[in-house]
């Protein structure tokens, strides 16, 4: 029955560490596709600025003139304003595409909403004396970036979305790796006790610690992948593999294990100290089953 609680423990824990995986793999998906948008955003910000040179000079060169009007004024005016309006819109692009939450996101999006309307109507103030046609199709691009459940917003929240699914499948992994741990603890220690007694039944102990490593072993590894998914850091996941790797000699009655992380206070300490127990055990078992 303790055996069977186990399996329905590792079993939810392998489930969270799959979730994450789905997590994670999407979330590196929606970051490849920011990249990406995010250099096609450079190149198309760079053809529009060379457009827009030519026709600031084109426009300066009208306001030089003797003659020129103060509607030729105000339309050089508007196309400086309009470039403005361009080059602020795009770094609007660049904060969102690294906004930390949806609230930020949202908060960017209104900006490059307000930063669009100004730079479409200084635009139209700038076409009622100079040619603007090529600009028009050149900042339709840029800001085509902005729009669309496909723009970098849409990028961004998508990737948000799976961080926060990937939160709440490592807290319900952190709680089933919890419970998982208690439960070994239990059963090893009643497979210790029960070694302790009856030397007479050594050899059914030793295939229960043999079980017992088993089970402690998918532990390590479920998270141990569950840590290196999510990049904690080899504080944490180097320890767990060294466990996982002591827990499989022990199954094949290697004695000479040693588990340097017995004196740790944390979660991988309460499991090195219980497959210290087993080794124990085992190195009794296995002398009890030794010819006198």
């Amino acid at each position: 029955e303790a055996i069977a609680e186990i399996e329905k423990s590792v079993q939810l824990l392998n489930t969270m560490v799959a979730q994450i995986n789905r997590s994670v793999n999407a979330r590196l998906g929606y970051h490849h596709d920011r990249e990406a948008m995010l250099t096609k955003l450079g190149t198309d910000y760079i053809a529009f600025q060379d457009v827009m040179r030519p026709a600031l000079e084109r426009g300066l060169a009208e306001l030089r003139k003797p003659d020129a009007s103060p509607e030729t004024a105000g339309a050089a005016n508007a196309l400086i304003s309009a470039g403005n309006a361009v080059s602020q819109l795009v770094a609007t692009l660049s904060v969102a595409s690294q906004a930390p939450n949806n609230a930020e996101v949202d908060k960017q999006f209104a900006e490059f909403v307000k930063l669009n309307s100004t730079a479409l109507e200084q635009f139209e103030i700038a076409g009622r004396q100079f040619d603007v046609s090529d600009l028009k199709n050149s900042i339709n691009v840029v800001l085509a970036h902005g729009q669309g459940t496909d723009s970098l917003f849409g990028s961004r929240r998508n990737e948000i979305r799976t961080v926060t699914t990937a939160a709440f499948a490592l807290g319900k992994a952190r709680e089933a790796a919890t419970e998982l741990s208690g439960k070994v603890d239990a059963l090893v220690s009643a497979a210790t006790t029960a070694a302790d007694n009856a030397a007479e039944n050594a050899s059914g102990q030793s295939r229960t610690a043999q079980i017992m490593l088993v089970v402690i072993t998918v532990l390590c590894l479920g998270i141990a992948a569950l840590i290196g998914v999510l990049f904690t850091g080899p504080q944490i996941a180097a320890p767990i593999v060294r466990l996982t790797t002591a827990t499989r000699r022990l199954a094949e009655r290697d004695w000479a294990v040693d588990l340097t992380e017995t004196g740790r206070s944390d979660e991988i300490g309460e499991m090195a100290r219980a497959v210290e127990v087993l080794k124990t055990s085992g190195q009794q078992n296995e002398a009890l089953q030794r010819p006198v």
